[in-house]
C-alpha cells in the first residue's frame, strides 16, 4: 500500500509541477514579450542585459516555487517536522544534489527520488527556454557548462543541441 500511495502522490506532484513550470516559461515568453518581438542583437546591449536578467530570476522563481509545492507536501503528509527540513530536502532532491542528513520514513522514500528526476527534467527544460528565446537577444549565444561524471551535462547539452535545433538554429556543439 506505501508503493501505492508514493506513486500516486508522485503522479499527482509530476502532474502540478509540470503544469505550474509549463505555465510559468508560457507566462515569463508573454510577460516579456520574447513571443512578440525580437530585441537588438548587440551583445551587451542594456535591453538585453535586463532582458537575460528578468528571465534568470524568473525562472529561478519558478523553480522555488516548485521546490515549495514538494516541501510543503512533506509537511503535510508529515514525512519531515518543520517547513525548513522539508525545503531543505525538497531542494537537494530537485536539484539532485541530495540531502543525506535527512531521512524521510520508508513510506515517502521513492517520492524524493522521483523529485530528483522531475527536478532535472525542469532545470534542462529551464535551460533550453533560456538558450532558445535568448537567442532572439542575441544573433551569438555561446553557453558553457561543466560538471563532474554523472550530473547529467551530457543530458542537458543533447537537450540545448535539440532545442535550437527545433528553433531553426545552426548549433555547433563540443564535447570535451
Amino acid at each position: 500500500m506505501h508503493l501505492l500511495t508514493q506513486l500516486a502522490s508522485s503522479a499527482l506532484l509530476i502532474l502540478l509541477t509540470t503544469l505550474i513550470h509549463g505555465a510559468g516559461v508560457a507566462g515569463i515568453a508573454h510577460w516579456l514579450g520574447l513571443d512578440r518581438e525580437r530585441p537588438k542583437a548587440r551583445r551587451f546591449h542594456p535591453r538585453t542585459v535586463a532582458l537575460l536578467s528578468a528571465v534568470a530570476l524568473l525562472l529561478f522563481a519558478l523553480h522555488s516555487a516548485e521546490i515549495a509545492l514538494f516541501g510543503l507536501f512533506y509537511v503535510a503528509v508529515g514525512a519531515l517536522p518543520g517547513l525548513e527540513e522539508a525545503l531543505y530536502v525538497s531542494a537537494s532532491a530537485y536539484s539532485t544534489i541530495g540531502a543525506p542528513e535527512f531521512t524521510l520514513p520508508q513510506q515517502w522514500r521513492l517520492l524524493v527520488a522521483i523529485e530528483g528526476v522531475i527536478g532535472f527534467l525542469m532545470l534542462g527544460w529551464s535551460a533550453a527556454f533560456f538558450v532558445t528565446d535568448m537567442n532572439k537577444a542575441d544573433a551569438v549565444w555561446r553557453a558553457h557548462m561543466s560538471g563532474v561524471g554523472g550530473m547529467g551535462i551530457g543530458l542537458v547539452s543533447g537537450i540545448l543541441v535539440r532545442a535550437g535545433h527545433s528553433e531553426g538554429y545552426d548549433v555547433s556543439f563540443c564535447d570535451n
